[in-house]
């Protein structure tokens, strides 16, 4: 029977697997995602004060309408 590897298996070879994507950085681009994203960060945060516990919290992100939030 094969044994399943774990992280620590590849801990030598580990630079081997870092990868750099190209594109842009998260930092850079919070300005714009928060621009992009606000109809949503708008609602959590109205469902957050309005919320008294993280189980009223929970289900009302559940019935958010239209899903795509």
């Amino acid at each position: 029977m094969k044994k399943d590897k774990s992280f620590a298996d590849f801990e030598k070879d580990g630079h081997l697997w870092i990868t750099l994507s190209t594109g842009e950085y998260y930092p850079d681009i919070l300005p714009l995602a928060c621009e992009l994203y606000k109809p949503v960060l708008v609602t959590f945060g109205q469902m957050l004060e309005r919320s008294h516990s993280s189980m009223d919290l929970f289900m009302a992100i559940s019935e958010v309408s239209p899903q795509w939030m």
